[in-house]
């Protein structure tokens, strides 16, 4: 039996759980503290058939695409990085539970996000050795406002459970400007050339650059570019991905409601 289980019934005695932080109602027996079993098992998980780089869910069946299908964006402009996982849509429950997290303080919440990712990697990339984990810088601005970089405390935890060191080997050029709220053309503006790297650091590594959360992608191409033309090959993850409804394999409109997702009730 997993270890943590065995230990809850002690840890619900000596801290009774209160409501659920996300719909307020009773989290006792919940797989997380302070999350009750109906909102974790509410997130939606992305499922194949994926772009084999980005890693967006492609909206037709599965029998129209295969493994090293791309999307349209990358067929078009081809990411520096090798490929890109993402566990969940940035939606819903893991929506709320990543906006508490950046947004509230609740860093705690590094820890089983990061585990997941772990897992996820480990399942996506089984063949590939990673030399270290690489967390994306945050503005500036938020950092301080923060006291934490949301993006680094998870690389944390993916680094101790993918047994490699965190590298913070990502610098800040210029200041940036938070990427909420700025369309993707602003967006691809606002990270340009805005990241620096140690090539003595890098150079002929495998690395895994960690973010929270991917719209457009913008931040991780501009983050892998940088690495890459260091000399390092990158490989990216990240927690979740905002569907953008116009990243259409077949380019042929947007996809039917809540294809390319599963609800799962296993992190």
């Amino acid at each position: 039996m997993n270890p943590a289980a065995l230990c809850r019934p002690i840890v619900d005695l000596l801290f009774p759980p209160g409501p659920c932080i996300l719909c307020g109602g009773e989290s006792r027996g919940g797989p997380v503290p302070g999350i009750c079993r109906s909102c974790w098992r509410g997130r939606s998980k992305l499922r194949d058939p994926r772009c084999a780089r980005c890693g967006v869910p492609f909206s037709c069946g599965p029998r129209a695409a295969t493994p090293s299908s791309l999307c349209g964006a990358c067929l078009k402009a081809l990411p520096p990085f090798e490929a890109h996982v993402s566990i969940y849509s940035y939606e819903g429950p893991v929506r709320r539970l990543i906006l508490l997290y950046k947004d509230e303080g609740r860093y705690p919440f590094a820890r089983p996000l990061g585990r997941a990712l772990a897992r996820r990697v480990r399942a996506e990339w089984p063949k590939v050795r990673f030399d270290g984990v690489v967390p994306v810088p945050g503005a500036g601005s938020r950092r301080l406002r923060r006291g934490y970089n949301p993006s680094d405390l998870i690389a944390v935890h993916v680094s101790r459970r993918l047994g490699v060191p965190r590298i913070p080997a990502l610098g800040l050029r210029k200041t940036i400007l938070p990427q909420k709220g700025l369309s993707a053309p602003e967006r691809r503006k606002n990270v340009r050339g805005a990241y620096r790297a140690d090539p003595v650091r890098v150079r002929d590594r495998t690395l895994l650059v960690v973010d929270d959360v991917t719209t457009t992608g913008s931040t991780l191409r501009e983050a892998a570019r940088t690495l890459v033309r260091s000399g390092a090959t990158v490989y990216c993850a990240t927690v979740a991905m905002a569907l953008r409804r116009d990243m259409d394999w077949e380019g042929q409109g947007p996809p039917p409601h809540g294809h390319g997702l599963i609800t799962t009730s296993s992190l």
